[in-house]
């Protein structure tokens, strides 16, 4: 009797301590979850404010003019090594990409930039040669990128207002060695060594 009894108390015992264990695990999976989300709202938040700064501080023209604008220094000047880059919220900030007609923009930090907060130039620059820009594939970020079209006009305007306009070729979803550079590269990693990539052509 007594030894029933034990067994008893023994299995409520580990019984008990598999649900006290599993409480915990839910609780762990819980509080990654709401830090993960916690993260993405304040990346996304703070690349809105320094989108909202980099406007206030940037003189644009209307998309007309400003594609305009672009077709003819394409004509007129050299294509420039490197950009002016402008300090915002702790990011130097070296223009800003839109998608002409549709509410798309963000803000590109130069070389060095991790990428999570801001999508990055990872080398060459917009007004000559080939040009990529690399972001990450969050709400807020690069997740965006997956919407645009082919025959989509995007747009970048650096620090100074000097905006030059590229059409989407190509966009979809491919091995990372695969990417072949062209007049711009827009690209966010995704898992297993995979990116989804939008290639542009120059507008002449």
């Amino acid at each position: 009797m007594k030894s029933d009894k034990k067994e008893k108390k023994r299995k409520i015992s580990a019984s008990g301590i598999i649900i006290l264990l599993g409480v915990v695990a839910v609780c762990v999976a819980l509080g990654f979850f709401i830090r993960i989300q916690v993260g993405s709202r304040e990346s996304g938040s703070s690349a809105s404010e320094i989108e909202k700064a980099f406007r206030e501080r940037v003189p644009f023209a209307d998309v007309e003019s400003a594609t305009q604008a672009a077709e003819e220094d394409t004509d007129s000047e050299p294509a420039e090594t490197s950009l002016a880059t402008l300090e915002l919220d702790g990011h130097s900030c070296v223009g800003l990409l839109r998608v002409k007609g549709r509410d798309m923009s963000w803000v590109v930090e130069d070389i060095g930039g991790t990428g999570k907060v801001l999508p990055c130039l990872i080398s060459g620059t917009p007004s000559g040669g080939s040009c990529t820009i690399m972001g990450a594939d969050e709400d807020g970020m690069f997740k965006e990128l997956e919407n645009v079209a082919v025959g989509d006009e995007i747009l970048f305007t650096d620090v100074y207002g000097t905006t030059t306009a590229f059409t989407v070729e190509t966009s979809g979803t491919i091995e990372e060695s695969q990417m072949n550079p062209t007049d711009l590269n827009l690209f966010c990693e995704k898992s297993m060594g995979r990116a989804y990539l939008v290639s542009c052509s120059r507008k002449k």
